[in-house]
């Protein structure tokens, strides 16, 4: 697990955390530094060497915001998050993924990108999915508006509505409570 203190900070800044560590080492005794954060140093500068990007965040600062094919999304960047056509409904008819972030490009075109991660769901049971069920009251909803909070993405008699803007954290807690089968999809 990636001590809080490290997440967020860039690999220049993680480097010169490291020299700092060694040279407090150096300047009195080599018991100073705990081996324990010396190995996590390590392995993080490790899992950090190959592109220089910004440690990876938590759980709870990833938030859904958007749902298709079983797949619950989650983006680092909820508040500004966009895909094609998310102000049309209804959604299931028009919306496209979520817009992922591009290290190559500028924050300005990242301005409405985010980071992503998903979580892979499958129910036995019933659930209801907003757009899905041919209900003509519940199909008039934009991804926008889902996530607004107007209307829930799911919803389980057992664990009730699932919201845009929920945290990996609490999607999981709702699936284990709808006992939905839920598994992060990886690369």
């Amino acid at each position: 697990m990636v001590p809080d203190e490290y997440l967020g900070i860039s690999v220049d800044e993680l480097i010169d955390k490291w020299f700092s560590l060694l040279d407090s080492t150096y300047d009195s005794g080599p018991m100073d530094i705990d081996d324990r954060e010396r190995l996590e140093l390590l392995t993080l500068l490790r899992e950090l060497k190959h592109g220089g990007k910004e440690m990876a965040k938590k759980d709870k600062d990833f938030r859904l915001c958007y749902f298709r094919d079983n797949v619950l999304y989650f983006t680092d960047n909820f508040e500004h998050q966009w895909g094609d056509d998310w102000n049309d409904a209804p959604y299931d008819c028009n919306a496209g993924e979520p817009y992922e972030w591009n290290d190559e490009e500028d924050d300005d075109w990242n301005e409405n990108h985010g980071h992503l991660r998903y979580i892979g769901i499958k129910s036995d049971g019933w659930l209801k999915v907003t757009g899905c069920l041919g209900d003509p009251y519940n199909v008039r909803y934009s991804v926008e508006e889902i996530n607004k909070g107007v209307v829930a993405w799911l919803y389980s008699d057992k664990a009730g509505g699932l919201h845009g803007g929920a945290t990996m954290e609490e999607a999981i807690a709702w699936c284990k409570k709808a006992e939905v089968k839920w598994g992060e999809l990886t690369e």
